[in-house]
């Protein structure tokens, strides 16, 4: 299974805008193990980028923001999207591998914003400090 997300390479944080991001970072899932290759995105916007990402092989894409037009395309392509999200990268897909990667509103017990620390965003999710696992989620 291969999953991409768009992200800052200076902080690991995904990219809120799958259109604007500069770098994705692509993993392959293989058994147990996973593995990450960077790589710049293309220039053009959100339909470039889907495009890049469907060349590539890509089955899975976790990201922010995404247009219904984007969606239609991923649609397109046989390609899965969990838009909505934010936070570290590298953790986000790690909780979606571990089927822990929440969706919702706070009424469920998440704080709807794709935060995946296990906290309920009334703890600090967005500070980083004692609880929190600094995502920013904004909750």
């Amino acid at each position: 299974m291969r999953l991409a997300v768009p992200f800052d390479p200076e902080t690991g944080m995904l990219t809120p805008n799958l259109g604007d991001a500069e770098n994705v970072r692509i993993y392959t899932e293989d058994d147990t193990v996973v593995f990450a290759d960077d790589v710049e995105s293309p220039a053009g916007g959100e339909l470039n980028m889907i495009q890049f990402l469907a060349d590539n092989d890509v089955q899975i894409v976790l990201c922010g923001e995404l247009s219904e037009e984007g969606r239609d395309a991923m649609f397109e392509r046989r390609m899965a999207v969990l838009p909505g999200l934010m936070g570290p990268a590298d953790e986000l897909v790690i909780a979606l591998l571990e089927n822990r990667l929440r969706f919702g509103g706070a009424d469920e017990g998440g704080c709807g914003c794709g935060c995946s620390c296990g906290d309920d965003c009334g703890g600090g999710c967005g500070d980083g400090g004692e609880g929190g696992c600094g995502c920013s989620c904004g909750c």
